[in-house]
């Protein structure tokens, strides 16, 4: 087994266990969060920072958030998908990444459901207007951007783009999700953990379904085997240094 080999695999090894590692940070967060609220420990730290952003209100910001806000509703949501799938089978009918992807977003929306059903936590004000409706926690709003904006941050991360446009484009996605879930909070349709919460469990299920792509798109190209791969690994490794 050559050096460049043991290198590739060692690589996506450590990007296996990096997002694993981030699976179960965002879990441990989003846990911790359910349980304060459950026990209504962290409405005081959600008190100051609403009355933080009420600071900085004005009619300006309360236009320039309702827009941004839409871009994490359902209908937009919608339209985004509808054009990544058929990218993505432009691109090279990859049916591997439209099944992830309608896993990852279907997916995610039915676990925005069952979560608001299973806490139950009333929201801060209703307004029909901006999707401020049913239960509170987590926002759906802030989960379904993490996954659609995450989505495509991945595919822009694969693509054949230059190293500084991806990095430009994989931040401006990431601020984006990031403003969505700001919007919820400062338009009085979430409280601060509501977002927070959202996001974390977001993230957890984007990592989750990116792996399986990666895993079902590894084994599709070169029929590796992860338990082959590791021993070849430690194989390739150990004859470095014979």
């Amino acid at each position: 087994m050559n050096k460049d080999r043991v290198r590739k695999v060692a690589i996506t090894f450590f990007l296996l266990f990096l997002g694993f590692g981030i699976i179960y940070a965002s879990l441990a967060l989003f846990s911790e969060i359910s349980e304060s609220v459950v026990n209504e420990n962290i409405r005081v730290i959600d008190d100051a920072i609403v009355h933080f952003l009420m600071y900085f209100s004005s009619p300006f910001l309360q236009d320039a958030l309702t827009l941004i806000t839409e871009m994490g509703s359902v209908w937009f949501t919608a339209i985004v998908s509808f054009l990544i799938m058929l990218y993505l089978w432009f691109r090279g009918r990859d049916r591997w990444g439209i099944l992830f992807y309608l896993i990852a977003m279907g997916g995610g929306g039915l676990l925005i459901l069952l979560l608001k059903e299973f806490f139950r936590i009333e929201r801060p004000s209703i307004n029909e207007a901006i999707d401020a409706v049913g239960y509170s926690f987590p926002s759906g709003h802030a989960m379904g951007s993490m996954i659609l904006y995450g989505f495509i941050t991945y595919l822009v991360v694969r693509s054949a783009l230059k190293k500084k446009a991806k990095l430009l484009l994989s931040v401006a996605l990431m601020f984006l999700a990031s403003l969505v879930a700001v919007s919820r909070v400062y338009l009085s349709a979430h409280y601060p953990s509501d977002v927070v919460a959202g996001q974390a469990g977001g993230l957890a299920w984007l990592m989750i379904c990116i792996i399986l792509l990666e895993g079902m798109q590894w084994k599709s190209r070169s029929g590796f085997m992860p338990a082959k791969g590791f021993r070849k690994l430690l194989d390739g490794v150990s004859g470095l240094f014979s």
